[in-house]
């Protein structure tokens, strides 16, 4: 069985991305992989988001912000982006949405 891939996608380096991709990494038990990227990421996630997410279990420690490429988006099957639906281009086969848009994702 192949396991589905989403990619969370955060334009303002605010942690959203990483805040999702951890929760999903968390909740589905590796039956999913997430993973986050940026069009400008930051250098570092901030230290409060990291510190925040280890209280309900969530280690993003190590993790680095990374950058949104094309080879990023066609490996992944979802892509989510944070009111940024402009950053990412479209690919057939990638379903995506924005969470800024009052139209569920799926």
């Amino acid at each position: 069985m192949r396991i589905p891939r989403i990619l969370f996608v955060c334009h303002d380096k605010s942690g959203c991305s990483q805040i999702a991709a951890g929760y999903v990494k968390l909740l589905s038990r590796d039956y999913i992989r997430a993973s986050s990227a940026g069009p400008a990421p930051a250098e570092f996630i901030d230290p409060i988001v990291v510190e925040v997410m280890i209280e309900d279990g969530v280690y993003l420690t190590g993790d680095v912000p990374k950058p949104l490429t094309t080879d990023v988006i066609r490996s992944s099957d979802v892509l989510i982006t944070f009111k940024c639906p402009d950053a990412c281009p479209f690919f057939a086969g990638v379903h995506r949405c924005d969470r800024g848009d009052p139209q569920p994702c799926w």
